[in-house]
């Protein structure tokens, strides 16, 4: 798979809602100027929300695999921006495992990519934001245990927020 010439399709006229379907394709979905899911249709509920396929065209971690070397961070900073309008488009109110789960995969997926450090130190106050608010979501309602979340799920997601350099206490 060429990610690169496929991300940048989906970049290509500045679009997070785009590349956010990019990341969610599922197994066999296809790629055209607008990204559809199976059969040419957009992969949505009978509610409207997006979800996030059993198994998806690109894990989280394929992808970290394929820029095990080096990931460019204007392709980090565009991933970012597309998990956290996930979360805007995905219902605000209400907290998914399943959407947590996914988002939690990309960002540690992300500190698994060439030069992941280097990219954190030139990341913009306006991507730090939207990784605060990632990591927000994900810390939201981890001690719910109807929700299957255990213990050392703040544990994690506070190993992640040093990663990537953010305090949450932080203007």
């Amino acid at each position: 798979m060429e990610f690169e010439r496929e991300w940048r399709q989906c970049w290509s006229s500045n679009s997070p809602v785009n590349a956010m379907k990019y990341l969610l394709l599922p197994k066999g979905g296809i790629l055209t100027g607008i990204i559809l899911g199976h059969h040419g249709k957009d992969k949505v509920e009978g509610n409207g929300k997006l979800f996030v396929p059993k198994e998806l065209r690109l894990s989280p971690e394929v992808i970290a695999d394929i820029h095990k070397i080096e990931m460019d961070a204007n392709t980090m900073e565009q991933i970012i921006e597309s998990l956290h309008l996930f979360i805007e488009l995905s219902s605000s109110e209400v907290y998914s495992v399943t959407v947590a789960s996914f988002l939690r995969r990309w960002m540690v997926s992300l500190t698994k990519c060439g030069r992941f450090f280097l990219n954190v130190e030139f990341l913009e106050a306006k991507h730090k934001n939207l990784i605060l608010g990632i990591m927000e979501y994900l810390l939201q309602e981890r001690v719910d245990e109807r929700e299957g979340l255990n213990g050392d799920e703040e544990d994690i997601l506070n190993n992640l927020l040093m990663l990537y350099k953010i305090r949450k206490d932080a203007p």
